[in-house]
Formats: structure tokens, sequence, C-alpha cells
């Protein structure tokens, strides 16, 4: 999956725009909402607007690509 993604290249090469290319609006959405500073997953729904469905799949795949981290108590920060 991470291969078919094209994650592995884009991640390991450190290729800003390969990776925005393989962002979708709504995980660029709650990406730009998200700092070096732990914000709860209630916080983004609140930020956002979004649905706490849209959110957590967004936070997912963001996860998967390498470009947040959850540091615990659904809190999340950028990597």
């Amino acid at each position: 999956l991470v291969d078919h993604l094209g994650l592995t290249k884009n991640v390991a090469m450190g290729n800003q725009q390969a990776i925005d290319r393989t962002l979708s609006k709504l995980e660029s959405a709650v990406l730009e909402l998200l700092s070096n500073e732990p914000l709860h997953v209630d916080s983004l729904h609140e930020a956002s607007k979004l649905e706490m469905a849209e959110i957590n799949s967004a936070l997912l795949f963001l996860e998967v690509k390498g470009l947040i981290k959850n540091v615990g108590a659904a809190n999340y920060v950028k990597r």
C-alpha cells in the first residue's frame, strides 16, 4: 500500500512538493491546523468544522504518511 501510494519515495526524499501532491484537500486542511504543539482531536473538530469521521480519516492517513504523530490521549503534532 505504501509503495502503491508512492509514500516511501516521497517521504524518504523529503520532497515537500511530492508529499503535497499525495495529500487530499481534507488532509491538507487538517495538517494546516496542526503545529509542534499538541492539539486534541476535539479542538481540530471545533476549528475545522469538519465531521469527526473526516478528521479521524485524515489523521490516520497523515500519520501513515509520516507527517503527524499521535502523542497520546488523542493529541497530534506535526513531525
